[in-house]
């Protein structure tokens, strides 16, 4: 009983540790950029130099697919400057808005 029972806890526990695909979806109003970025983790470590793309289609759509195994920040970045900060969980799925303006 005990075998079968401490199976079952490391069974649980490796699935909890997974990755699973976190999705922000985005609008962005305004002018378009001409780069979208935004950092992720990577093996659970992340740095100011780990970047990613994302595509704008031409009416300010985008979506980020990132897989993570635990609670985490994500920053974008709006033409290389900071348009937000994001706390996310695995498989959490996420609808923002980024406004544009002139002064902006």
């Amino acid at each position: 009983m005990k075998t079968k029972l401490k199976f079952l806890l490391l069974f649980l526990s490796a699935l909890s540790a997974t990755a699973k695909i976190t999705i922000i979806k985005g609008k962005i109003k305004g002018k378009l950029p001409e780069v979208l970025r935004y950092t992720a983790p990577v093996n659970g470590a992340s740095g100011f130099d780990i970047y990613y793309s994302a595509k704008v289609d031409k009416l300010g759509n985008f979506e980020i697919k990132t897989d993570i195994n635990e609670i985490t920040f994500i920053d974008i970045h709006y033409n290389y400057f900071n348009a937000g900060n994001l706390v996310v969980v695995p498989g959490g799925v996420y609808n923002i808005t980024i406004t544009k303006t002139k002064e902006s």
